[in-house]
């Protein structure tokens, strides 16, 4: 049973828990992936999906990332990003991955990465 003291609409802390493991290593990834760190990375966790905002900074502080990041030996490439995101959702949620959608929004100052949940099974 629901905790009766509990504000209507606020977030369980362990769901906000996972939301923000989620950004950090979707964010921590982003950085592999493109050697920019990503301004902020806002997540969010309802039902069977999980939503991942993921905001680039302007391109002048891009461009001064690129040139102090380290070594493009820990780079890894779009279909690693994709594996290595999905398995970390995974592992943080303790549920399966079956789908994953990504969209860049115009002018690569933000992207969104959905990660689709397999349903919960409930005994009736």
């Amino acid at each position: 049973m629901a905790d009766p003291t509990a504000e209507a609409g606020t977030t369980p802390p362990a769901e906000s828990q996972v939301c923000e493991e989620i950004g950090r290593a979707v964010g921590s990834l982003w950085r592999r992936r493109s050697g920019v760190r990503p301004a902020s990375v806002s997540t969010e966790y309802v039902g069977d999906v999980v939503r991942c905002t993921i905001k680039v900074g302007d391109a002048a502080d891009a461009g001064e990332q690129a040139e102090g990041a380290e070594s493009k030996t820990d780079a890894i490439g779009p279909g690693g990003y994709q594996h290595h995101a999905q398995a970390a959702v995974a592992r943080l949620t303790g549920r399966t991955v079956v789908g994953f959608v990504a969209k860049d929004v115009k002018g690569d100052t933000a992207a969104t990465n959905a990660f689709i949940l397999e349903a919960v099974r409930r005994k009736y």
